[in-house]
Formats: structure tokens, sequence, C-alpha cells
């Protein structure tokens, strides 16, 4: 109905902010995301490209895996767990009560706890392939965080080593977050492709 249905791609990347988030008659849009995640063909905001062909590289995996793009939003040190934290999320993830900000339309839910892989298909400055990639699991504990949020445990690093590495690297803010552990075929798709993965 949107006229995505027009669009013939194996995944698609939209740019909806800040373009559409302030376009004065849209309200609303990360929710209808949301449910658009649903959908056989990989959607990830903010323009996101090889957000979108990392989750279509989940889908993969798993033809109905829910894969989401999520930020690194903060890292609690004592607890060990890093806060992930985005907009456009399935709301078939939620575990718990969902709730809409009436001005923006925003939903707000906890994601479910459960074995999470963090991964990201990224493009170097000189235009070669690597990818990143991390087990763990969503905690019970829920984030007071707005949007889709939960604390992400990492099984085979501390959380601050991780968010080092990742800096280090050089990766972009997004990674892939789908559940179940997915490192063993991520590695597999690295030798397939012939690129480097980087395992935190």
């Amino acid at each position: 109905a949107s006229g995505l249905d027009a669009v013939k791609a194996d995944a698609i990347a939209l740019r909806d902010w800040p373009e559409i988030l302030y376009a004065e008659d849209f309200r609303g849009t990360w929710a209808a995301l949301g449910e658009l995640s649903d959908r056989a063909t990989p959607i990830a905001p903010e323009g996101d490209v090889m957000g979108a062909v990392s989750a279509l590289v989940a889908r993969a995996f798993d033809p109905g895996s829910l894969p989401f793009l999520t930020d690194i939003s903060g890292i609690d040190r004592a607890n060990n767990r890093l806060v992930l934290w985005h907009y456009g999320v399935s709301p078939r993830l939620a575990d718990g009560p969902r709730s809409l900000d009436p001005v923006l339309k925003q939903e707000t839910f906890p994601l479910r706890a459960g074995p999470m892989t963090l991964f990201r298909l990224s493009m170097r400055a000189d235009g070669a392939l690597r990818i990143f990639v991390t087990e763990g699991v969503i905690e019970d504990q829920r984030s007071s965080a707005n949007r889709a949020a939960g604390y992400f445990r990492p099984s085979n690093s501390t959380a601050e080593a991780l968010v080092r590495q990742f800096i280090d690297e050089g990766y972009e803010h997004h990674v892939t977050a789908v559940y179940g552990h997915w490192g063993d075929a991520v590695s597999h798709l690295g030798r397939q492709l012939g690129v480097k993965v980087d395992h935190a």
C-alpha cells in the first residue's frame, strides 16, 4: 500500500531519518517500519544499505527470523552488558507491554530474552568487505530505555572489550541483531566470500 510492493529488490534501505521523520504529514513512521520488518523482503532504516544486506544474510540463515538494526547505545560495566536500542523493530519481538508515544507515534517495548547474535557486513574505505560478529544473550531484566531496547551480555568477551574492538576496527554504529547463535554460520560465510571476520 505504501509503494514498497512495487520495488523489486532483495532488501531495502529506507532513508527515513531525518527525511521522513520530520516531514509535516508523517507521524507513526517508526511503528510502521516495525510492521514492515516482518515482510519477506528485509528493510533497514536510516538508509543503511549494509544493514539491509546483513538482514538479508540473517534471513538466508533462517527465513523465519526477524533480524533488526540496532545501536549499541550504552555499556553497563558493572554488570558486563550492553544496552541495545532502536526503532523499526518487529513488535513480534516484544516481551511485555507495548506503548505508543502520542506525538511521534513511536512504539516502545522490551526485547524478549534469549540467545542473540550481533553482526554486520561492512565496506571498508578501500571498498573491501569485512564482517563483525559476536554472540550473547538478551537478559530477562528490562531496560528503561524507550523504543525497542534490551540488555545484551556477550558470551566470548567483556562488554567493554567488545565495544572497544568495534570502535577500534572502525565499524559503523549499527549492527544487525538476530535471535539464535549464528557465529559459526557467519564464520562460514566469511570463508566462502574470502573476507575477514572480526570475532568479539
